[in-house]
């Protein structure tokens, strides 16, 4: 009896045993899915969700790094855009400033040459005001001295007379000296014959000779080379005056007036060299006699200078390159005594001769 109750005791323990073993398996499958339809799988094991969590951290880290790569792109967008903007207004400026800058060039070559236009004409306008302030001075000038000419002739004419001896006088002298020649290349006899206020000629058109125009009268070939007075006229009544050393030609209806003659020709007693004698000529003048001349002195408007016992004068320009110490000579051709200077053969002065 005993032997047959303890293995059903037993088996009856086991029994229970294996029925709360079953139980303890079934209940939590059951409340893990009466969870699951009610919260979503809310109330899993533990188990369950310890294995979960690393999978949604796995999960959960891209997403981070995908938020935070989109707030890196969304912060680093308005930095592009800036930087872009700013790349684009400089790259604008530039164009601006290369276009600009051939307009620039442009406009600057035009001022300058405006600028340039403008001095040129400034220029221009102050050469020929310059030009025409003297014209205008030249031509007052002109004026006063045209005007002054006669005065001064007037004033001179009056020395004269006043140192002029009378006629009287002078014929006195003549008789006294017996032909002397005080009347420079022209005898006593003949100055008294023929010169002097009391004997008018009419002069007629002189001929141009060396640079002078030439006319005879009372055997004797006279020669001037100013400028002929105003109002004058060849067939008016002249008369030829000898005074300090010098001829002039007087015209009887403008007293006051003259002009100066130069003594031409072969009428110093027969001498064929002017008013020099032939021996006074053949001793000092010509190819072969040269001398140095010196500085000139301005007397009357002639620069004068002596040589040979005899004082010459010229009133035109002195020759380029000539000087005044080179070696010059005179010479008498055609009636005229001309100076030439060896060093520049061709040129020559026409010279005057006065007592």
């Amino acid at each position: 009896m005993g032997l047959e109750v303890t293995p059903m005791k037993y088996n009856r323990v086991i029994s229970i045993a294996v029925l709360f073993l079953l139980l303890g398996t079934t209940i939590p499958a059951f409340a893990q899915k009466d969870d699951e339809k009610k919260g979503g799988g809310g109330g899993k094991p533990q188990a369950a969700q310890h294995e979960q969590q690393p999978q949604h951290a796995q999960k959960a880290q891209p997403q981070r790094a995908e938020k935070a790569q989109t707030q890196r792109a969304e912060k680093a967008q308005p930095q592009r855009a800036e930087k872009a903007q700013t790349q684009r207004a400089e790259k604008a400026q530039t164009q601006r400033a290369e276009k600009a800058q051939p307009q620039r060039a442009e406009k600057a070559q035009t001022q300058r040459a405006e600028k340039a236009q403008t001095q040129r004409a400034e220029k221009v306008q102050t050469q020929r005001a310059e030009k025409a302030q003297t014209q205008r001075a030249e031509k007052a000038q002109t004026q006063r001295a045209e005007r002054a000419q006669p005065q001064r002739a007037e004033r001179a004419q009056q020395a004269q007379r006043q140192a002029q001896p009378s006629r009287r006088q002078q014929t006195q002298s003549v008789a006294s000296n017996g032909g002397g020649g005080q009347y420079g290349g022209i005898s006593n006899a003949n100055y008294s014959a023929h010169f002097g206020q009391g004997h008018s000629f009419h002069m007629g058109r002189p001929q141009m000779i060396g640079g002078y125009n030439r006319f005879q009268y009372g055997g004797y070939s006279f020669g001037y080379n100013q400028a002929w007075p105003a109002g004058w006229g060849y067939n008016d009544n002249f008369y030829v005056a000898y005074m300090d050393g010098n001829y002039c030609m007087y015209d009887l209806m403008f007293p006051g007036m003259y002009i100066s003659l130069n003594l031409f020709g072969d009428g110093n007693y027969g001498n064929h060299y002017g008013r020099i004698s032939d021996v006074s000529y053949r001793s000092h003048f010509g190819h072969d006699h040269w001398f140095h001349m010196g500085r000139p002195e301005m007397i009357g408007g002639y620069n004068r200078f002596h040589y040979g016992g005899y004082w010459f004068g010229f009133n035109q320009g002195w020759p380029v390159g000539w000087d005044y110490n080179d070696d010059c000579y005179v010479e008498y051709n055609d009636g005229a005594y001309y100076m030439y200077n060896r060093r520049h053969p061709g040129m020559h002065i026409t010279l005057r001769m006065f007592s």
